[in-house]
């Protein structure tokens, strides 16, 4: 059922976006949203979307399928979440992953949240991932994820260090 709600909304989106009606696109959001609230869509159904194969290809559908993991956070999305953060082809979803893992706060997500520090792209001058990879560990908080912590406090790439010292000052 999930799966063709979303089906059904991320063909209206780009119906919406192909036509320059952008307006339109974010209401449809807004009521995909409100949808998502207002069903019970179960964990294994959203954690069944995020395992398909090509998962993180499909234009805006796994956009949606992150919202609705949003609407009903489950431990359950953690494994695959991890898988998710660890492959570094799917790039286009590691701020949401980690962002829902900061949610989750399970310490199974240390191990790649400190491989997602490495991370550099050229699309990511800020180093958002590897910045929000930081806040994840000090939110997750164990020792492992502190020591990593403090260990990129001592980094020699001045944004790493700085967001590193902020997450150890808060």
């Amino acid at each position: 059922m999930l799966e063709t709600t979303i089906d059904s909304y991320s063909e209206k989106m780009r119906v919406a976006a192909n036509e320059g009606r952008y307006n339109d696109s974010l209401a449809l959001l807004e009521e995909f949203r409100s949808e998502v609230r207002n069903k019970s869509f179960s964990a294994s159904e959203i954690l069944d979307l995020l395992c398909k194969p090509n998962f993180t290809d499909v234009g805006s559908k796994y956009q949606l399928a992150f919202t609705a993991a949003w609407y009903n956070l489950s431990p359950t999305y953690v494994a695959r979440l991890n898988a998710l953060l660890a492959d570094e082809n799917a790039s286009n979803v590691h701020e949401q992953v980690i962002e829902l893992l900061v949610e989750l706060g399970d310490e199974s997500s240390v191990p790649a949240l400190e491989k997602a520090m490495s991370y550099r792209w050229d699309f990511d001058e800020w180093l958002s991932i590897p910045k929000k990879s930081l806040q994840a560990l000090n939110a997750i908080g164990t020792d492992r994820a502190l020591e990593i912590v403090r260990m990129a406090a001592q980094s020699e790439i001045e944004e790493i260090k700085e967001e590193a010292l902020a997450c150890l000052d808060s």
